[in-house]
């Protein structure tokens, strides 16, 4: 199913947010994961499996027409020759690899946007380290890249496979036709809601685009059996008991009483599209005010109706949220100023190297994941780990943040 057209709101959503980094940026982009391999998995069924990927999703074999910027197209390419490494793990470990794909950035107009290698033990394919691009596919068309891959593994090398079944670009023609613009027009009202007051911050002036980035960890998995103990006594999402606490820690670290947050919105509610491999992450905002400070059971409630109308909210048309910003010079500021949040329920192994930080609820700094969005950005992973990324700001703030989530779901840290 061959067809070029204009990118999804999901796909642009991503363009937009990296088209004016230099080159030298532009791994900053790159989503990567790790995904172990059944025992006994030969190479060749290993390329078999992904040469049937390239073939089922259409994202794996698209390029990019990007001379005109501000009219980007994607450009789906036949079914061509699959380029897999292969590299022994007594020569190349698991960390060493994520390192070595996941830095090098991807010419979208000349190349499909992702790479993938394969680490064997002892004659058999032990790992499939896969990076792609962010417009590629999300953490949710990862996940279903992961699902299709087992089950391709458990599939004889003689049976045919599905041709491609869905069509991005005719999603990207939908969102934009009159059918969906009810949906995208109650969107951009949420913005326009969340904007003006959003612009008022105690964060002070925007952070420069050179200004220093500081990421910093802490594992607890407390936290984690907090957040799903509470939720299913409240019949909330845990997600919800995550973010209550991340709002009460803005609170307590900055004073503010309305708190801008931005929710990274996986718009994987329609089982039609919920299988597609494309990115399709929006961030979808929500202005939260919190006059006085509730308990952790009672925020997490009142949190969870307002989050999950925003989710909902939160596929719209970015040209036309751009253009909302254009009328309104005073919000140039406001994307530097809102809290973003994401809750990422696949385990972080498959994510990011260094699984085995140590569990202790200690912050640890690290180097940041990327240098662009907004200038708060907390990722909240179901094995209780929290990292959280500042931009122009201090460190006592980013540790206050992470601290304050802990302490407001476990309580503090045991003093060594």
């Amino acid at each position: 199913m061959q067809r070029n057209g204009p990118l999804s709101f999901g796909q642009l959503s991503i363009w937009r947010d990296v088209r004016t980094l230099p080159p030298a940026r532009w791994a900053e982009a790159n989503v990567s994961a790790v995904w172990p391999l059944p025992d006994g998995t030969a190479v060749a069924g290993v390329r078999r499996a992904m040469q049937r990927l390239v073939r089922r999703h259409p994202s794996l074999r698209t390029t990019y027409q990007l001379t005109d910027p501000d009219r980007p197209e994607q450009l789906v390419q036949p079914d061509g020759d699959l380029e897999l490494d292969v590299v022994d793990l007594a020569t190349q470990d698991v960390p060493a690899a994520l390192a070595e794909l996941g830095s090098g950035p991807f010419d979208l107009e000349r190349g499909t946007g992702w790479r993938a290698r394969v680490l064997t033990a002892r004659g058999h394919a032990a790992y499939l380290v896969f990076v792609n691009h962010h417009i590629v596919a999300d953490g949710g068309g990862q996940a279903v890249l992961q699902a299709d891959l087992s089950a391709q593994l458990r599939t004889p090398a003689g049976n045919a496979v599905e041709e491609d079944t869905y069509s991005l670009v005719t999603m990207a023609e939908e969102q934009r036709s009159p059918t969906f613009a009810a949906k995208n027009e109650a969107a951009l009202r949420n913005w326009r809601a969340c904007l003006p007051p959003a612009c008022s911050s105690a964060m002070g002036d925007p952070a420069p685009p050179d200004a220093e980035t500081l990421q910093a960890s802490l594992c607890c998995p407390g936290l984690a059996t907090t957040a799903y103990d509470l939720a299913r006594r409240a019949d909330i999402s845990p997600a919800s008991v995550f973010l209550a606490a991340y709002a009460m820690a803005i609170r307590r670290a900055t004073g503010l009483t309305s708190v801008p947050l931005r929710l990274m919105s996986s718009n994987r509610f329609s089982a039609r599209w919920g299988r597609y491999v494309t990115s399709m992450n929006q961030w979808a905002p929500l202005q939260f005010d919190m006059p006085v400070e509730d308990d952790l059971p009672t925020l997490a409630r009142r949190l969870h109706h307002v989050a999950v109308r925003a989710y909902r909210l939160g596929m719209y048309d970015p040209e036309a949220l751009a253009r909302l910003r254009a009328d309104r010079p005073e919000l140039s500021r406001q994307a530097e100023s809102a809290w973003a949040f994401n809750h990422i329920t696949a385990d972080r192994s498959l994510y990011v190297s260094g699984s085995d930080d140590p569990s202790d609820g200690e912050v640890r700094w690290e180097s940041g994941f990327h240098r662009f969005g907004h200038r708060f950005y907390l990722r909240a992973f179901d094995d209780g780990t929290l990292r959280l990324r500042g931009r122009g700001t201090s460190r006592d703030l980013v540790a206050a943040i992470l601290t304050g989530v802990r302490d407001v779901m476990v309580g503090p840290a045991p003093v060594r």
